[in-house]
């Protein structure tokens, strides 16, 4: 595929960019050039915006769920290369939706159980859930991988410190900086397990609105949804599907 091009390159298309959400505006726009709505894409990533951003919009049956949820919306090919660019920029598809249901990975494979073998349709859905699985297992061997290396070594610190031993510095290494990292990595894994305990961030909870989904709300890490799955996991009694649009407070 051909590197993308400017936005300026096509000066008759509105740039997706003054949108409040446009990796999802990018990913609807299937009636624009590929080129464009990448370059699009790149403006937004460089600006800051989340590539696993859930969707804003507090009416749940509305809600799009995250960028590579939107982008499953229509089976073009033009939306295979988005979902793959959106994979590449960091996009987890083992993130579920706003109602902590579906990820983008489920989505696809329920999709193609709606459409018969051997039509576009179906041959878009299957590549999708292949990209996505390719990019969940990249995800969490690296994952794995982190957490086996932290673990190994604050065992061996712990060892070290309870033996009384002192490990010899790299010539390469400042005074102290070895033991900064050791202190880091073995104080790692309680900072992880203390995460996991934290009260589930929210906006609207901040600004005490009541919605039947706020409690499930993007925390910036695959960890999500942490308290139980009920009307009090946020602290706040579960409420009616709110009328018109309800401000965040953000």
């Amino acid at each position: 595929m051909d590197a993308p091009t400017s936005a300026s390159q096509h000066p008759d298309n509105p740039n997706n960019n003054k949108q409040t959400q446009p990796l999802f505006d990018i990913a609807e726009l299937d009636q624009h050039p590929l080129d464009l709505r990448l370059a699009w894409a790149r403006q937004a990533l460089a600006a800051g915006h989340d590539v696993n951003r859930l969707d804003q919009n507090p009416h749940r049956l509305a809600n799009f769920g995250r960028p590579l949820h939107c982008a499953l919306r229509e089976p073009l090919p033009d939306n295979l290369e988005l979902i793959r660019f959106l994979i590449e920029q960091g996009a987890d598809p083992r993130l579920r939706d706003c109602r902590n249901q579906k990820s983008a990975t489920d989505a696809a494979r329920e999709c193609i159980d709606g459409y018969g073998k051997g039509s576009s349709a179906h041959g878009f859905y299957t590549q999708a859930a292949k990209l996505m699985d390719v990019a969940a297992k990249r995800l969490e061997d690296k994952e794995a991988t982190s957490r086996g290396e932290a673990e190994t070594r604050g065992v061996l610190s712990h060892v070290q410190r309870f033996l009384g031993l002192r490990e010899p510095k790299l010539p390469s290494e400042k005074p102290g900086k070895q033991q900064q990292q050791q202190q880091q990595e073995v104080q790692g894994g309680e900072k992880n397990q203390a995460a996991h305990d934290l009260p589930v961030e929210c906006a609207f909870c901040r600004e005490r609105k009541r919605h039947n989904w706020h409690y499930f709300c993007y925390k910036g890490t695959s960890e999500e949804a942490r308290g139980k799955l009920d009307d009090t996991a946020c602290g706040w009694q579960d409420g009616p599907e709110p009328v018109g649009d309800v401000p965040l407070g953000l």
